[in-house]
């Protein structure tokens, strides 16, 4: 996220961020990174994005239908432009 930052912006980006938790990337979730990957062709990076979600118990939303189709489950839509 921080990539797009304007200039100056990059201090409160990140503040924003740290408010967020992080959850470990771990060997359940590597291996539903396989699986996801293997059964519904996603990109690696999509992968692990959603089995962290999927190991942590959480739905995942996010405006990217495209790469996380609600096909896949736990997946949610919460609004489009």
């Amino acid at each position: 996220m921080l990539v797009g930052c304007r200039e100056g912006e990059s201090g409160r980006v990140q503040a924003w961020l740290d408010t967020f938790p992080r959850l470990p990337l771990d060997d359940a979730i590597a291996l539903e990174s396989v699986r996801l990957r293997q059964r519904h062709g996603l990109k690696i990076p999509d992968a692990i994005i959603l089995a962290t979600a999927r190991c942590a118990d959480l739905s995942l939303a996010t405006r990217n239908s495209r790469d996380f189709p609600l096909t896949l489950g736990g997946v949610l839509h919460p609004y489009g432009l």
